[in-house]
């Protein structure tokens, strides 16, 4: 046994037959290449072998071409090596074998003929289809298992480009079913079915209407004999039926009815796009312009309904163009054809992917972009519902969760605008910020955890600070600076140098109340509570010098200045100041009716 061990593993090195010096005999086929490997099945080794020999049988094991690459000193014999029922089984058995090839797995490399092509590949079924490519790892059953030419491939997985036409090569794939379909280019995939597309699609949606029809075709387009073909079904709608039954309806009969080629089978898959509709995936090896180069159809009809409310849209196959796609399911189920430059990086980001230049990192981030180009999202959830948008940044978790349509928002912070939808050129930046967002025209910058929180159709605003506008608020072109703002009053525009600030609404309290002093009388009228300026007229009985008004509460303090524009030698200044009231002194007692204008800051 230990003989016989040692001179198996002499064979798998292709040390080459004679230097075996056993007679080989076999009752399955065994071919001897002089200087190079060896193809058999079970072999045994008995008495002395002189030179090459043919013993009748079945399929190889072991083959390698008649000259092989010398390396080093001692020399040492290196050639291309198969092992697998069907392996190698097209290699040539003359050549130089400069820089060796190695298929392991049954029908690995089986219709490989490249010497000196360096490609490796394990698992059965493997690389089965290449012939001429070189510089290709694969390893995984049908891993890279419908190219034919392509070089500088790697897919590493069970069915890592599977059924892809890599377009010339330069992909990777690492992950069961990582860019298992469709016809991609100098593309990295990583995770289980990133990428992985599909040979055509079929976009379903609209409403129900019972008596409406749904037709799916196939024909054989291209030079690849397909059997079961051509295939046409239709599908009348019941009463009680879903975009979800009617997917799952077409895809069930089409896997139905075997439609296969070589070692494969047109499949059909329905995948739920949630508001979107339902995409049923249809795979085979390539596109309709690669490999078998199937020709779909797919079409709606009245039928005996009231009207067609369904759509059914035809998408041709995947084809990524560059791009870095890491994460289970990410870009798995695109909704276009064409995707370039895409980087999307998490656990389904990307998932329904279109457009290109798109950037998603973190779980779910641009989960449902369809059609949008230049958008960046990085957080979990970030940008999750976006579907057409253009020049969108979202970052933070969730941030800007909710936005479907609308283009060149800047949302930045855990959960900030949650509820905008279809807004444009907004800039939303903290914590929660910009809650209220909802519906409206856009154009709003807010800046600060949880300002404009419960807004609804507010655009054009400006808002800076913590906490702003966390009552409701509908206003236009308004800006707001400050920390607890809650109630507005207008106030004169400024302009300083280039910055000019128009419009302004300034609040720091709540209408200011006189505690105490009998300066002004007692049960004074007070207008414009609130803002920045408010007046007070004069009650009755006015006998004191001294006047104290409380606010809310100031980060440090109130500084006030106010004055009797009724009798103006009267004159007030601060004697006091807290963080919720100021004193003031009076030169001079004004009477009942004098009007007396106040301006107040905090400090």
């Amino acid at each position: 046994m230990l003989r016989r061990s040692l001179m198996l593993l002499a064979v798998f090195l292709n040390l080459g037959a004679a230097a075996l010096g056993q007679t080989y005999t076999q009752n399955a086929q065994a071919i001897v290449k002089a200087g190079g490997g060896i193809m058999a099945n079970n072999p045994t080794f008995t008495g002395t072998l002189t030179g090459p020999t043919v013993v009748a049988g079945s399929a190889p094991i072991f083959s390698g071409p008649l000259t092989s690459q010398t390396y080093g000193s001692p020399a040492i014999n290196v050639s291309s090596q198969f092992w697998g029922i069907g392996s190698g089984s097209k290699f040539p058995t003359s050549g130089t074998d400069q820089f060796p090839s190695i298929g392991i797995g049954s029908y690995s490399l089986a219709n490989y003929t490249a010497l000196g092509a360096e490609t490796t590949c394990t698992g059965a079924l493997s690389c089965q289809f290449l012939t001429t490519g070189s510089l290709d790892t694969a390893f995984g059953m049908h891993a890279l298992g419908s190219e034919t030419v392509a070089n500088n491939n790697v897919a590493i997985g069970n069915d890592a480009l599977r059924d892809a036409i890599t377009n010339g090569g330069s992909v990777t794939a690492v992950g069961q079913g990582a860019g298992a379909h469709g016809n991609n280019s100098r593309g990295i995939f990583i995770g289980q079915t990133a990428g992985q597309g599909y040979s055509s699609a079929v976009l379903l949606t609209g409403t129900i209407t019972a008596g409406n029809t749904v037709t799916l075709g196939l024909t054989n387009g291209g030079s690849t004999i397909v059997t079961n073909l051509p295939y046409s079904y239709t599908y009348t709608v019941q009463g009680g039926d879903t975009l979800a039954s009617i997917a799952n309806t077409l895809c069930s009969n089409l896997n139905s009815k075997q439609i296969q080629g070589p070692s494969y089978q047109v499949s059909c898959g329905a995948i739920n796009l949630q508001s979107s509709g339902y995409l049923l995936q249809l795979a085979w090896p390539g596109t309709q312009s690669v490999g078998w180069q199937l020709t779909p159809s797919a079409s709606t009809a009245q039928g005996t309904g009231g009207s067609n409310t369904l759509s059914a849209a035809l998408i041709n196959g995947t084809q990524f163009q560059g791009g870095t796609i890491v994460g289970a399911f990410a870009a798995a189920y695109p909704t276009a054809s064409l995707i370039q430059n895409a980087t999307c990086i998490g656990d389904s980001a990307c998932s329904t992917i279109g457009g290109n230049s798109i950037t998603a990192i973190g779980f779910n981030a641009l989960n449902s972009v369809q059609n949008g180009f230049g958008d960046t999202a990085t957080g979990t959830g970030a940008g999750y519902a976006t579907t057409t948008g253009q020049y969108d940044v979202y970052m933070g978790i969730n941030a800007g969760t909710a936005v479907t349509t609308g283009s060149t928002n800047t949302i930045v912070g855990g959960i900030a605008a949650p509820n905008m939808t279809t807004q444009s050129d907004d800039v939303v930046v903290g914590f929660w910020a910009g809650n209220g967002l909802s519906t409206g025209s856009g154009n709003n910058t807010v800046v600060g955890a949880r300002s404009l929180y419960v807004a609804t159709t507010a655009a054009n605003n400006s808002v800076f600070g913590h906490g702003i506008l966390q009552t409701t608020f509908t206003g236009s072109g308004a800006v707001f600076i400050g920390s607890g703002a809650k109630t507005v009053e207008p106030v004169s525009s400024s302009s300083v140098g280039e910055i000019n600030v128009e419009n302004v609404y300034r609040n720091y309290s709540s209408t200011p109340a006189i505690t105490s002093g009998q300066a002004i009388g007692t049960f004074p009228t007070i207008t414009g509570g609130g803002s920045h300026v408010f007046k007070a007229v004069v009650g009755v009985s006015p006998t004191g010098t001294t006047e104290t008004l409380t606010f809310s509460a100031a980060a440090n303090g109130w500084y006030c200045k106010a004055d009797d524009i009724t009798t103006s030698t009267n004159t007030a200044k601060v004697t006091g100041s807290t963080a919720t009231s100021v004193t003031l002194t009076w030169s001079g007692t004004p009477t009942a009716s004098d009007v007396i204008l106040h301006m107040c800051d905090a400090y």
